[in-house]
């Protein structure tokens, strides 16, 4: 940089050049790279023009796909109720299509319905050593799986609460074919209890302070810590749902879930006074340098906004604007914009950059890899469906839309038809009575109404109703065929939107429907399981290399940690440990084909039992996955499973023990029976008259053996 230049060889390079020495005429020098960061990381300026093409190539791939789940999100949102702005509510009988009426939305039935199906109980992860017969191994792999299933379901930080954002997730997924979750860690330096022991640090170097502008440096500290504080969380693993609209990948990749990509950016509005605060680039001059520009705002009242973010967003944040957005003053006006940012992933270079879209010169912030996952990437990607050729495709939802407006242009006809029915009425006009009559009756004006009935007339023969026009065609408003298609598409029946299967559907037809629908849902719970154990290992490994023993024992109790190893090396994770997610573990309850199957096995299994005890042991597994709602906990199958394996061990002991007594009786035989031979060779030789010299053999000699 220019002020790091001596000043002889400034003015040699002057000379050389032919510039004049005046200051004046000497064109200021601006250099190419900038180093940001604590790693002191060398960023070119061309580098950020690249990142925002490549930004903007990735939109422009999405765009065709975009417009579709802007139009799916629509659908699924329609209703028949709109707030107006003074609070109250205005019933229309569609937002889509105008003049419809009784609106039956079937993309929110469908959808809200397969959701219990796929996704209705927290995930059990297994985690498992790939070190076999390693005993520490093994127990350091059941505290980790212990630790991650406490995490998914704790509610509270550090919990993860994994239930709400991945149902949010897989209703995206639904929707659009594309669920999001991203994994991360909030480092301590980071945390809320380190800003605060800044804070009191402050204040006590407050109280001491003597120089005015000492004091005017610990308050511009305190202003942003306390910034700092209001936008920070426990320090710990975390885990967010993010919008389908906001992940760009690189357009290259082959996979849908960008595992494959170079790149991957995400899209997040960030409160600008944060950026500020913890990115500020200057405070020397008692004022926070930034490239930051607010781009949205967060509104107080509605009035003049409808979500729209171009009528939401601002062009700058003069004293004038937070009036017409219902603040009260400048500052809480501040506080409440937006600037759009991206996070640029970099897997060639293990790097992650933040980038305001206001400038793309420089970096707000680059880091090296910061979690060092074994994929790179955070982001974990659902996916029901994929596409031949491109890698974004639409969601199932939307290729059922038109059979959606089919429907209700068949309930809007019959709402139609049933108007006309209420509302029509034919009179005979030969019988002498007056319309006004007619019309004192039939809007119920008075209680008595007088009517001249001719002789031999009735009422009834007098005024009736007719025939509805349409009441010819029926056939036009059968829905079962549109039906047929919606579940064909989407793997749903009657049953999935809360209905009943017709009064004339046979049982075989039932059980064919339900195989059909058991099929898909299979499919798809397969995809979130393995979905599932991708986060789950994601976030194994930032325990296993940032969660502090003290951490540990928190959530799984201190006799549970005692093998905990801290900062344990990102090879050696992947080196000793797998993790899966178990079948059928986020269903309640579970299919009834795989009940079926599970007890069928069991019955053959049975068979064996008396045979060997350990086939109880696999019959009690078979039954533990199939079975999620039996009130029988973990603990109790591992007591059963743990007795049985003692009762297999006392059996071998005693088999053993059995074994010994016969061989020792065997020897014991073969000892007398030894000693009995000697003793009759020996009176043998004394009666043959051989001297008792040489008497003195061994057993095995007088029996021929030696």
């Amino acid at each position: 940089m220019m002020n790091d230049i001596p000043e002889n060889i400034d003015r040699q390079l002057n000379e050389t050049l032919g510039i004049d020495g005046d200051e004046e005429q000497v064109q200021e020098y601006v250099p190419s790279y900038r180093v940001i960061g604590d790693n002191k990381i060398p960023i070119s300026k061309a580098e950020g023009k690249l990142w925002k093409i490549r930004k903007e190539q990735a939109a422009t791939v999405m765009k065709d796909v975009t417009e579709q789940w802007d139009l799916t999100y629509k659908y699924y949102n329609a209703d028949q109720i709109v707030v107006k702005d003074d609070g109250s509510m205005e019933f229309k009988h569609s937002k889509l299509r105008k003049g419809s009426k009784n609106a039956e939305n079937l993309v929110w039935a469908n959808n809200t319905g397969l959701i219990p199906a796929l996704y209705s109980q927290d995930p059990v992860i297994e985690v498992t050593s790939n070190k076999k017969n390693d005993e520490q191994s093994e127990n350091n792999a059941a505290m980790l799986e212990r630790l991650v299933n406490v995490l998914f379901k704790k509610r509270t930080s550090p919990g993860l609460n994994l239930k709400s954002k991945a149902r949010k997730a897989i209703l995206n997924a639904l929707l659009t074919n594309r669920g999001i979750i991203k994994i991360g860690w909030n480092f301590k330096n980071d945390a809320t209890e380190d800003a605060i022991n800044d804070i009191n640090r402050i204040a006590e170097e407050l109280e001491n302070a003597k120089d005015v502008k000492q004091i005017k440096d610990l308050e511009g500290q305190l202003i942003a810590l306390e910034q700092i504080v209001n936008f920070s969380s426990q320090s710990g693993p975390y885990i967010k749902h993010i919008r389908p609209y906001d992940l760009y990948i690189d357009p290259n990749a082959q996979d849908q879930d960008g595992s494959d990509a170079d790149w991957i950016m995400e899209r997040e509005w960030l409160p600008t006074e944060y950026l500020k605060a913890k990115f500020g680039m200057d405070s020397s001059k008692e004022v926070v340098e930034s490239v930051y520009k607010p781009g949205k705002v967060l509104p107080i009242n509605t009035k003049g906004i409808d979500g729209n973010e171009e009528e939401a967003s601002i062009l700058d944040d003069t004293d004038t604007n937070f009036e017409s957005y219902g603040y009260d003053n400048t500052e809480n006006f501040k506080r409440s914009c937006l600037t759009e940012c991206f996070w640029v992933w970099d897997r060639i270079k293990h790097r992650v950059l933040l980038f305001s879209n206001n400038n793309w010169d420089y970096p707000i912030w680059v880091w090296e890899d910061l979690y060092n996952l074994e994929e790179f990437y955070p982001y974990y990607v659902l996916n029901f469906h994929e596409n031949p050729i491109a890698t974004l495709c639409k969601g199932e939802t939307s290729y059922y839309l038109d059979q959606q407006d089919a429907i209700n242009q068949i309930n809007a006809q019959l709402q139609k038809m049933r108007d006309f029915g209420f509302n029509h009425y034919l009179f005979d006009t030969n019988s002498g009575v007056t319309i006004q009559d007619i019309q004192k009756w039939a809007n119920g004006g008075k209680n008595i109404v007088g009517i001249k009935l001719p002789p031999n007339k009735k009422f009834e023969d007098i005024l009736f109703t007719g025939q509805v026009p349409a009441d010819k065609n029926q056939v036009l408003y059968d829905k079962s065929d549109l039906l047929r298609v919606v579940d064909m598409i989407s793997g749903t029946d009657a049953t999935t939107r809360s209905g009943e299967y017709k009064t004339n559907t046979t049982n075989l037809a039932i059980q064919s429907y339900i195989a059909g629908k058991s099929m898909r849902l299979d499919d798809k719970r397969d995809l979130i399981e393995g979905w599932i154990g991708n986060i789950g290992w994601g976030i194994a490994q930032l325990c296993l290399m940032f969660m502090t023993k003290d951490q540990v024992a928190e959530l799984i109790g201190e006799n549970n940690c005692q093998t905990w190893q801290e900062a344990l090396d990102p090879i050696l994770i992947q080196q000793n440990y797998s993790l899966v997610c178990t079948g059928g573990s986020t269903v309640k309850p579970t299919s009834d084909m795989k009940k079926q199957q599970a007890i069928q096995i069991s019955q053959v299994l049975g068979q064996f039992a008396g045979a060997s005890p350990y086939v109880s042991i696999i019959m009690l597994q078979v039954l533990e996955r199939a079975f999620d709602e039996v009130v029988v906990t973990k603990e109790d199958i591992n007591t059963i499973k743990m007795s049985i394996v003692q009762q297999i061990q006392a059996q071998q002991m005693m088999q053993q023990q059995q074994a010994e007594l016969a061989n020792a009786q065997a020897n014991e035989a073969n000892t007398n029976a030894d000693k009995n031979a000697v003793e009759a060779a020996q009176i043998m030789a004394a009666q043959n008259g051989i001297p008792a010299e040489q008497q003195q053999n061994t057993p095995n000699m007088l029996l021929g053996r030696e």
